[in-house]
């Protein structure tokens, strides 16, 4: 393994290896879990948390920092956290409405190489239904 010099070091590394992990909130399908694992990654939804859907954003945040894991999310309070403070390190924020699950989920399988293409380059990805939005470059 190379010398990583950084915290965003490892996360390249980690996306270009397949060590990606995601951290998925409640207000999205467990469904999507198992796409993104069918496509090989780690994904562990919200609601195997102790405190369930009462997990509060502060928590949900140290988690994503702690297991450096990439929160995915619809709710738009992290996207002001990220760009205030940084937290969590890496969002992907969904910007779909109400979206069927099918759809959502077809949108993943439809567009997870571009996604993590995005995600070595960058901290905040804003996915709606007919783009996909790259923001925050790793500094």
């Amino acid at each position: 393994m190379p010398v990583l010099r950084s915290k965003h070091d490892q996360v390249r590394w980690n996306l270009c290896f397949g060590f990606v992990r995601f951290l998925i909130d409640a207000q999205l399908p467990y469904l999507l879990c198992e796409v993104l694992k069918a496509k090989g990654f780690q994904a562990f939804p919200l609601t195997e948390l102790p405190a369930k859907n009462a997990t509060t954003d502060a928590e949900l945040n140290r988690i994503s920092i702690e297991q450096d894991r990439i929160l995915i999310t619809k709710d738009n309070d992290f996207r002001h956290s990220h760009l205030l403070s940084g937290v969590p390190r890496k969002l992907i924020l969904l910007r779909v409405g109400n979206t069927r699950n099918n759809e959502l989920l077809n949108l993943f399988r439809r567009n997870m190489d571009a996604i993590v293409s995005m995600l070595l380059t960058s901290d905040f990805i804003e996915i709606t239904a007919s783009r996909i939005v790259q923001h925050g470059k790793i500094r």
